[in-house]
């Protein structure tokens, strides 16, 4: 739908003035905090007002009536907040109080209905006691209310409960679980410090209330992967890989060997938002996609959405990669590092000023070079990757605290001289700046302001030739703030911004654009309003319900070539800098219900619709080098759209040491993005006429099984699922499989510990083979036979399976030595299966058994695909240590 930008705005602020609309009060900073002596004997309330005041900051103001025959009171209090002196004082008595300023105006207690209960609120951070970093999704559980709730990104948690006595458990995987117990009285801090025990991963008791609280905080197409997990998975080159891990879930697949993008539930890999500290990542990926863009030893949190996907989170149709990067200890200097096969890498991190300030800086390089240096090259002479990761970590004061985040990760594949192409480089760089801020133990506010960037280069930028260069560049803002209203609500709402600068692609020669072949850049602004709840309504069932009003619109300098029905240019739009044009809007609501009939059982039902406004085209099919432009929505394009379905059951099996979660989804989407055949999509001005649009669908069945727990642990998973799409003048507009369709997908993770030395890891991946287009026969032209093509992806690669196994010999963490190290040994693909990652149908077989380019073709019974593939058995070696 189109609107005036007007129009919009208008409509966004009488809907969401409710929601923004608290009392001023909240953000004021309350005097009544102040600490004084009070020792009277045989006093009036009127003397103790009077002697209140002079001790402090604070007027009163009151009616003589209010105070009179109120008896005689002895005060005697020491170090005491004036709140807490006050609350004391008309505890018995049918006076209350508000403030106003440095004014404290005395009132009539209002009559309490029969319902009303008086509340206080219980809130604080968790951290880790050895460095003090936040913890994340740490468990807060009030047993005899049978409620609770868990930190936030930023190990903030708040609950309001009635007067009264409780005990408070806080429980996190891999520590020790610690109870309090609190007498609350008046709203109250309570900041816990947990201590990691790794021992506990391996020996650990789990309760029935263990069960129900798995349960209870479990999430509907929820995954939180840690990285501790990520480090013990085998992988090629023995790398550590966070995508690579994330691929094992069910719902979430490659499109070839040792690819490091992903698809989730029928969704192209451009429909993924990755995220660090808050900041978008465009390509997260070394090597030619062989590897992650992400250094795991400098991750703290990994949180996955495949639905159930909160109204904060916009922008993208299939999934959200919410990457938390360490903070760095705010108790001691540490070094940790390690090298493997292809890269090495160096962390460091400490405090600035103890438990005040800290740093963490972790760098990574390949040491690929190394090897080209001391061989034959070949026609190949760079071939590096590399990337740093840094924060800054400062505590203002209890309320205020401010991150700085930076990521940066550059490849470099260079051909020597002689080569006409020149090779390939991609970099990508996010950083953000955050502000926590506590305005009172219910409200809570993270402001991030937040860089990103990703260039990509066909040629080699640094020398004298030609390349060709596509970026996208943003730049924003976002507000979130979390309300902790009361024990059965918890909203979170928000608006952000992001301006989006995109070249969608360019010759240049040593950073000069070349004229002849310049297209202009793409400028737009997408803005995000928000809002969400969390609602108990009893102790067997729970809402989450929420909004997201996405608002995009692009801005000039632009040269638009409007289409006509047939893809042919009917007119060109010329808008002058800042001008915007074409608004587009929509209304995302966001809903998932929770049911939990026992402390055994859990089920959810989700619907959310989403909008996408940037799409990447590209016609990568293989793994090395491709097109890659992004491009905005606009006159030509319309946004993406998809709406979906999801249903889960979540359960504890083997008393409770292994979690299983099943979920059936169905995904409608429309505005797909796809390519005509024959696609010119290089240098052309005229790109978005080379496009097509269609409509989509994805259904599937998904199970998975998690052991985190003793001395055995891993992850199982299962999908089943479907994923097809309808492209107008595609296919002859049939509908047919997207290529990244794979019906039966299992993968195992095994991880055993046998000693506090000693550890094995294995994992075993199958999947059914991807498709891809395959000739019908070939016709005679000029002397040269051509493939002829009637049908897009109408065959498939052969099935992708693949066993992995790794054995690591490490010192003890339990001895709690100074300095650590573990040796890691492994073998990717054990038993040699080679997985294709493309054909070529034009070649014959030999009486050798070669495939060879034939200079006669016309006995098509001749002709024999021959594939190509990257690995066979891959031996890995990898020495980490910390001190």
């Amino acid at each position: 739908m189109q609107m005036t930008k007007q129009s919009i705005f208008r409509i966004l602020f009488v809907a969401l003035v409710p929601l923004f609309a608290f009392n001023q009060e909240n953000f004021a900073q309350s005097q009544l905090d102040q600490k004084i002596n009070i020792h009277l004997e045989n006093a009036t309330l009127e003397e103790t007002l009077i002697e209140i005041a002079s001790k402090s900051d604070i007027e009163f103001a009151y009616n003589q009536k209010l105070i009179k025959n109120t008896g005689k009171l002895n005060p005697d209090f020491k170090n005491v907040t004036v709140k807490e002196i006050l609350d004391s004082l008309f505890q018995d008595l049918e006076i209350g109080y508000v403030q106003r300023g440095q004014q404290i105006i005395l009132k009539k207690k209002p009559k309490k209905q029969n319902n009303q209960v008086t509340t206080y609120t219980l809130s604080g951070t968790l951290t880790e006691k050895a460095t003090g970093e936040f913890l994340i999704g740490v468990n807060i559980y009030f047993p005899s209310l049978n409620t609770g709730t868990v930190t936030n990104e930023y190990g903030y948690y708040s609950m309001s409960l009635p007067l009264g006595k409780y005990k408070v458990e806080f429980s996190y995987t891999g520590f020790q679980k610690t109870i309090r117990e609190t007498d609350l009285k008046q709203n109250q801090l309570l900041n816990i410090d947990l201590q990691f025990d790794e021992s506990l991963l391996s020996e650990v008791t789990i309760t029935p209330e263990d069960d129900f609280k798995d349960l209870r905080f479990a999430g509907l197409g929820k995954v939180n992967i840690s990285p501790y997990t990520v480090q013990k998975v085998p992988n090629v080159f023995g790398e550590p890989d966070v995508v690579k891990t994330l691929q094992m879930l069910p719902g979430v697949t490659s499109l070839y060997e040792g690819a490091s993008s992903f698809y989730v539930r029928g969704g192209n890999r451009d429909q993924n938002l990755v995220l660090v500290d808050d900041a978008p990542v465009y390509n997260p990926s070394h090597f030619f996609g062989l590897l992650s863009a992400f250094d795991q030893y400098a991750l703290k949190d990994i949180q996955v959405y495949k639905s159930g996907i909160p109204a904060r989170f916009g922008g993208r149709l299939s999934s959200v990669v919410d990457i938390r990067m360490n903070d760095g200890d705010l108790e001691k200097f540490k070094v940790s590092g390690g090298v493997g096969l292809i890269s090495a890498r160096l962390t460091a991190e400490g405090p600035l000023k103890k438990n005040k300030s800290s740093f963490m800086f972790s760098a990574r390089r390949s040491l690929l070079d190394i090897y080209l240096n001391n061989t034959s090259a070949g026609q190949f002479n760079t071939l590096i990757f590399y990337d740093i990761s840094t924060k800054l970590n400062v505590k203002i004061n209890k309320n205020n605290r401010v991150f700085f985040s930076l990521y940066a990760g550059k490849d470099v594949f260079n051909e020597n001289d002689k080569s006409d192409f020149g090779g390939i480089t991609w970099f990508n760089t996010a950083s953000s700046l955050r502000w926590n801020h506590i305005f009172n133990s219910r409200l809570f506010l993270n402001t991030t302001l937040l860089y990103s960037t990703y260039n990509y280069y066909l040629g080699n930028p640094s020398g004298n030739k030609q390349v060709w260069h596509s970026h996208i560049t943003d730049i924003g803002i976002k507000a979130d703030f979390s309300y902790f209203a009361n024990p059965s609500n918890t909203v979170r709402f928000g608006y952000q911004v992001i301006n989006h600068e995109i070249n969608p692609g360019r010759l240049e020669r040593k950073g000069e654009i070349e004229p002849a072949y310049y297209i202009p850049e793409r400028y737009a602004t997408e803005h995000g309003f928000y809002g969400g709840n969390n609602k108990k309504i009893s102790d067997k069932f729970s809402l989450y319900y929420g909004f997201r009003i996405p608002v995009f619109y692009n801005t000039g300098k632009s040269t638009i070539y409007l289409l006509d029905e047939n893809y042919v240019v009917a007119d060109t739009l010329r808008f002058n800098k800042g001008q915007t044009f074409d608004t587009k809007a929509g209304f995302e609501p966001r809903l998932v219900f929770r049911y939990f009939p026992n402390k055994k059982n859990a089920f959810s039902l989700s619907y959310e619709r989403q909008y996408q406004f940037l799409q990447l085209v590209t016609n990568l099919t293989g793994s090395l080098t491709s097109v890659e432009v992004w491009l905005p929505a606009g006159p030509n394009i319309k946004p993406q759209v998809s709406d979906q379905v999801s249903a889960g059951y979540f359960t504890n099996v083997l008393k409770g040491r292994v979690k299983l979660s099943t979920e059936v989804y169905y995904k409608y989407m429309k505005n797909l993005v796809d390519y005509r055949d024959h696609a010119l999509l290089f240098l052309n001005p005229q790109i978005e006429s080379q496009l097509r649009f269609g409509k989509g669908r994805a259904y599937g069945l998904e199970i998975s099984f998690r052991k985190e727990t003793g001395k055995l642990t891993g992850m199982m998973g299962y999908s089943l699922s479907k994923t097809e799409k309808q492209i107008d003048d595609v296919n002859n507009n049939r509908v047919y499989p997207a290529n990244y369709d794979r019906p039966h997908e299992f993968s195992v993770f095994l991880s055993y510990k046998i000693s506090r030395h000693w550890g094995l890891a294995t994992n075993w991946t199958y999947a059914t083979g991807n498709p891809t287009t395959s000739p019908s026969g070939f016709i005679l032209i000029e002397g040269k036979y051509v493939p002829i093509y009637n049908e897009r992806n109408n065959s498939r690669f052969p099935d992708y399976h693949r066993l992995d196994i790794s054995a690591s010999l490490g010192s003890d963490p339990a001895k709690n030595k100074r300095f650590q190290h573990q040796l890691t040994l492994g073998i990717y693909n054990l038993y040699g299966r080679k997985n294709p990652i493309s054909f070529n149908f034009n070649k014959i077989e030999d009486g050798n058994g070669n495939l060879n380019i034939s200079n006669d073709q016309l006995d098509m019974r001749e002709i024999f695909p021959a594939q190509t593939y990257l690995f066979n058995v891959v031996p890995t070696l990898t020495y980490n240590f910390k001190f």
